[in-house]
């Protein structure tokens, strides 16, 4: 259910259990827009316990920004998920993009900053910030004339992140800024780590997709290939899979085995 607009999400554990199929209803995100019934959400993504939700709320003046949600599962044969949001950014740029610390403490994610973003979806103001989960003034992590995006945490708390065409890495606090070793220079960007952060999972512009929609529009989105670095040996895997639309990054599972996204059959 990532990167677009939805009435409410599904819940679809690996492997099933007693909440397979549970959809999850946000509530308490006061401005944020309504699609018929139901709150305006992007980017859904679960803390590393699985109790919490960020997501980004598409706000009623039309911007985007990071709230947090713990989750409340009922019970019963058809069990659903309550999750009160709480707003954590208030800047009126967009905020998009969340991220959790290995701990949950941090959510990180990237501001547009005051220059409008371009037909791709960056800005020259565009920058990594930080801000706590339970509620807290947002840092700033980095600051310079070029974008910074896409944002991800590995299990030691370093960031991958996309900057104007390369992956870099930082520390938790923004420290020791460089380009990240074992992947080459321009290869994609919408880093994410494997779990046990030997990997990078990332998009490669492949063209565009052309996809019909349930009311008999027609989408163009960019088409991405999905490919794998192998940090250690600088290895590079092309999945196979392709994904339409460049906010749908794919995410691993627990015991990095699998990707997961809406993919697309390639050829």
């Amino acid at each position: 259910c990532s990167g677009a607009a939805v009435e409410r999400l599904a819940m679809m554990p690996i492997g099933g259990s007693d909440f397979d199929g549970a959809y999850v209803y946000i509530e308490g995100a006061r401005g944020v827009q309504r699609d018929g019934s139901h709150r305006v959400i992007e980017h859904p993504t679960l803390s590393p316990d699985g109790t919490r939700l960020a997501f980004v709320g598409v706000r009623v003046d039309g911007t985007r920004d990071i709230y947090v949600a713990p989750l409340e599962r009922s019970t019963g044969p058809n069990p659903v998920i309550g999750a009160r949001a709480e707003r954590l950014t208030t800047d009126p740029a967009d905020d998009t993009f969340p991220a959790w610390a290995a701990d949950g403490s941090t959510i990180y994610y990237e501001n547009a900053g005051s220059e409008p973003l371009d037909d791709s979806g960056f800005s020259s103001t565009q920058e990594i910030w930080s801000v706590p989960a339970e509620g807290g003034t947002p840092t700033q992590l980095t600051d310079n004339a070029v974008p910074d995006s896409q944002p991800d945490v590995g299990p030691d708390g370093s960031i991958a992140f996309w900057r104007s065409g390369d992956i870099w890495t930082m520390g938790p606090a923004g420290d020791e800024q460089r380009t990240l070793d074992g992947v080459r220079l321009g290869l994609g960007f919408n880093p994410r780590w494997s779990p046990d952060g030997t990997k990078l999972a990332m998009l490669v512009y492949k063209g565009r997709a052309h996809l019909r929609t349930s009311l008999g529009g027609l989408l163009d989105l960019p088409l991405l290939d999905v490919v794998v670095a192998d940090l250690e040996t600088g290895g590079i895997h092309y999945v196979g899979a392709q994904v339409a639309s460049d906010v749908n990054p794919p995410s691993w599972t627990p015991d990095g085995a699998l990707l997961i996204n809406r993919f697309m059959p390639s050829g």
